[in-house]
């Protein structure tokens, strides 16, 4: 017994061991003659020496030690045979083990952040670390083999001696807080020291800290003149989302009251990682004559506390009743009415003086 022996996934050059009970339930004495490992895998197991001949008497039992080292990477299969001289046959029992490179996994790798809002706060990940052998191994403290950019938060000191079962699997947090904008990047090794393996597994992890993480294509839109009443042509106004997370946003005017901007809509369905959505902006000046109007644009985050985005909106108004709003057409239009007027008002006022003289040269004449 056992009457098949697996030795399940064991690391690549190191030697693992099993133990086998022979036990007698005849009810005459066994002599063993013979021992030995046969098969395609059979350098791979060895038996520790057992003194031959060996009598097994009715009812006694013999513990023997089976070894397992795989040289590579791959299944190993064998046969373990027993031979005794009042036997027929040869008792046999199979071998069977598989070589791994490796006994520890790190899922996923890279663990990607992607970019989140630098000062925002704290960001959490998992990752999970799994026993891929067939035996109980302890941790070594996980080294960090590169760095750049702030710190990952996680636990070295509960890693370091902990102690997993044959096919065991943990999940770890880590937390990424920034502060600053820029790319942080760290590469953690872990490994074992039973068995010993320095570098067992490699984790990767990623993150990308920004100021701001809504894009708008433009810092300020200005409208320029426009006549009262008629408004101007809407403009277009894209945003983008430079975060890996879905953000949904709200567009709203810092002076809402008595404006002539517009915004159309002012809230947007949920804008996907990357994805851009673009909004018109609309200026109608009911009157001219004051100085130039001016609002801002911003654009909230849901839960923000402060603004995402700002633009700067801008306008004239022009007003067609004579204010130094006046169009270059419109005042043209005025000022050419005006010179005629003058000319003909001045025409009849020279026919007025000119009328009496030319009577007098009529009367002077035979």
């Amino acid at each position: 017994s056992p009457p098949a022996l697996d030795f399940g996934n064991r690391l690549v050059n190191n030697t693992s061991t099993r133990s086998v009970r022979l036990s007698n339930h005849c009810g005459i004495s066994l002599t063993l003659t013979g021992i030995d490992v046969r098969g395609t895998g059979a350098s791979r197991f060895s038996v520790a020496a057992v003194a031959l001949p060996l009598v097994l008497g009715p009812g006694q039992e013999k513990e023997m030690v089976v070894t397992f080292t795989p040289w590579a990477e791959g299944e190993v299969s064998g046969t373990l045979g027993v031979t005794a001289s009042e036997l027929p046959h040869p008792l046999e029992l199979a071998l069977h083990g598989i070589g791994i490179p490796t006994v520890l996994a790190v899922r996923p790798s890279p663990l990607n952040f992607g970019s989140v809002f630098a000062g925002g706060g704290s960001h959490r990940q998992m990752f999970t670390l799994s026993n891929l052998s067939s035996e109980t191994i302890t941790l070594a403290a996980p080294q960090t083999t590169s760095s750049a950019g702030e710190p990952f938060m996680y636990d070295v000191v509960g890693l370091r001696g902990f102690v997993m079962a044959p096919r065991m699997s943990v999940i770890i947090p880590v937390d990424y807080q920034p502060r600053s904008d820029g790319l942080s990047e760290t590469t953690l090794s872990f490994g074992t020291t039973t068995p010993p393996q320095l570098h067992a597994a490699e984790l990767t992890m990623i993150g990308k800290a920004r100021a701001r993480l809504i894009r708008t294509d433009v810092e300020k839109l200005d409208f320029g003149r426009v006549e009262v009443m008629e408004g101007s042509r809407p403009q277009v106004l894209v945003l983008t989302n430079l975060s890996s997370q879905p953000q949904r946003l709200a567009v709203l005017l810092k002076q809402p009251e008595g404006t002539p901007f517009s915004v159309s809509p002012e809230t947007l369905p949920v804008l996907p990682p990357e994805g851009s959505a673009s909004i018109l902006v609309s200026y109608a000046p009911s009157a001219g004559g004051g100085p130039p109007d001016e609002n801002e644009l911003q654009v909230w985050l849901q839960g923000a506390s402060v603004p995402e985005a700002k633009v700067l909106l801008t306008g004239e108004a022009l007003d067609s009743l004579g204010s130094t709003g006046w169009s270059c057409a419109a005042a043209g239009s005025r000022s050419a009415d005006l010179v005629t007027a003058i000319a003909l008002a001045g025409l009849v006022t020279l026919r007025k003086r000119r009328a009496p003289r030319a009577r007098a040269l009529t009367a002077a004449r035979p």
